[in-house]
């Protein structure tokens, strides 16, 4: 009988110990499937912000092109395009087309922000995530040393007679 209980807790001993240690691996993938994510969000911030320079480097030269045929055509009418309306007319559109960019500037920017946020809460979650695994990991253990102590008890009743 007394062996048996001595088996028992090296088994009770040994199964704490692989559940600890599966914890510990559980917490271990979480805090590299948070950082791993939290790595492809900020290259997606950080793309953003390059297609987004090039498409506003893209759209300025463009307005460029617009505005030097819109002063062409002005001339081309007989317009001075340095004065009065012709010049008003000239000075709205580059306004407007700069105004465009910035609303596309601004919306870019709360778009990269959004993604450098998600990478920061998702490895905040993973390091959340790793901890519960750890705590998970050294409840185990305390169990299993409960279970031990009470499977020595019991082997110790056993030897005593009782």
């Amino acid at each position: 009988m007394v062996a048996a209980l001595v088996i028992s807790a090296v088994a009770t001993a040994a199964s704490a110990a692989e559940q600890a240690h599966a914890s510990s691996m559980q917490a271990k993938a979480a805090t590299q499937a948070a950082d791993y994510n939290a790595k492809v969000d900020q290259a997606n911030a950080q793309q953003i912000a390059l297609n987004a320079n090039a498409n506003i480097e893209k759209q300025r030269q463009d307005d460029q092109a617009y505005q030097s045929n819109q002063r062409a055509a002005l001339a081309a009418s007989g317009v001075l395009s340095d004065t009065g309306s012709a010049m008003q007319i000239e000075a709205t559109t580059a306004g407007r087309q700069e105004q465009d960019i910035q609303t596309y500037w601004t919306s870019v920017q709360q778009k990269e922000s959004a993604l450098y946020s998600s990478a920061e809460e998702g490895v905040y979650e993973g390091q959340m995530q790793a901890d519960i695994y750890h705590l998970q990991g050294a409840a185990d253990i305390f169990n299993g040393i409960a279970g031990v102590a009470s499977t020595g008890a019991k082997a110790y009743n056993v030897s005593q007679g009782g």
